[in-house]
């Protein structure tokens, strides 16, 4: 409160001082407040990054997924046209021809006995 000028105190009363210990607390609030605000922001900045960067890590997985999926079709395709070779190839018509063609051998016109 304040008092008219030329009003005198009370006998006995004390002269207050001014606290030094009130700034003092209020710069630590304050100091307080900039360290949470700047936590707040770095934690921010960083959940982003590690979001950029996750988004990263997922489109080359599906990089990796569909050149491998790519692959796998490819190797389907080989393995198909394989066993179709392998079906015509292991066909007795054509182990005859190969058999006389080849290696030139012939049927034979009379079949003996077998000795052993």
């Amino acid at each position: 409160s304040t008092k008219p000028k030329g009003a005198k105190r009370p006998k006995g009363a004390k002269t207050r001082q001014p606290s030094l210990v009130l700034p003092q607390r209020s710069m630590v609030r304050g100091a307080m407040w900039v360290g949470i605000f700047v936590t707040l922001i770095l934690g921010i900045v960083f959940s982003g990054l590690g979001r950029v960067n996750s988004a990263e890590d997922m489109r080359l997985g599906y990089q990796q997924l569909s050149e491998t999926q790519r692959q796998q079709d490819a190797l389907l395709a080989e393995h198909s046209r394989l066993l179709l070779e392998r079906a015509a190839l292991s066909s007795l018509q054509n182990i005859e021809q190969i058999a006389q063609s080849e290696l030139h051998m012939e049927f034979p016109e009379e079949i003996g006995e077998v000795l052993q």
